[in-house]
């Protein structure tokens, strides 16, 4: 009895530090989304919405590359990407749609209460309207790529994957230029953009010029005439099978015209 009992607790000496190493990680990511968390609130006060977003916006991508996109600490991190897009960009739409997100992450978050206004109050009020018709959350993927990393992957060997950096912003009545980059691993014949302009349902598609293993493509400018696009791409092989997509139609990227 007394050896069985010496080697569980050799077990759990060794085993300790690298669940103690995991944990630490986990609190440092955290720790990191709430600092920025927190510089984008005082930014908000001082009607720096665009520097306030940017802080976010490095928020999401630290949870990313840490792998901890089901963090409640993002719940808040969505909640004032909709106070920037509402309050920063007079943009209803996509702020809404980061209440829906922040709700959907954790249903107790609050967007502080110095932030808010008669206007977001309305747009709170509506998300939570949305979670109720919306029912239980499902997985949440962030879907987002680091710009470093999809620049990266063109110059290293064997990279893997596709790489989009989404497109934010466009002007009105020019054309949006879509760039995505495919990793050695996906077997990919040809990609596939899919696009619709504001207010429409179906989504019209082309197919992305090939360059080695960049593909590109173009959305019309007729179509940046309204307050947004939506559009996604998808990767498929030489029979037709989807190996790889950025987006989807439920779920698609989305573009501010301005």
């Amino acid at each position: 009895m007394p050896t069985r009992i010496a080697i569980i607790l050799a077990t759990l000496a060794v085993a300790s530090p690298a669940a103690a190493q995991g944990k630490d990680k986990t609190d440092d990511t955290q720790a990191k989304v709430e600092a920025l968390n927190n510089e984008a609130v005082s930014a908000f006060l001082r009607y720096s919405y665009r520097g306030g977003a940017r802080k976010l916006r490095e928020a999401l991508d630290i949870a990313e590359l840490a792998g901890k996109t089901k963090s409640p600490v993002l719940a808040k991190t969505f909640a004032l990407l909709g106070v920037a897009a509402i309050a920063g960009r007079t943009d209803t739409y996509r702020g809404l749609h980061y209440f829906v997100t922040a709700r959907r992450i954790d249903q107790r978050v609050k967007v502080p209460k110095n932030l808010m206004t008669p206007e977001l109050v309305v747009a709170w009020r509506a998300a939570g309207r949305a979670l109720k018709a919306l029912g239980p959350p499902p997985r949440l993927r962030l879907g987002r790529r680091r710009r470093a990393e999809a620049l990266a992957i063109k110059k290293v060997k064997g990279a893997r994957g596709l790489a989009h950096d989404p497109v934010d912003e466009v002007k009105r009545g020019f054309p949006i230029t879509i760039k995505v980059t495919v990793g050695d691993d996906l077997r990919v014949a040809r990609v596939m953009l899919f696009y619709r302009a504001a207010g429409k349902v179906k989504f019209q598609k082309s197919t992305m010029k090939r360059g080695a293993n960049v593909f590109r493509g173009k959305i019309p400018a007729a179509l940046t005439k309204g307050r947004y696009v939506h559009y996604y791409i998808q990767a498929l092989d030489q029979r037709g099978r989807l190996t790889a997509h950025n987006g989807s139609a439920k779920g698609p990227n989305v573009v501010i015209v301005k």
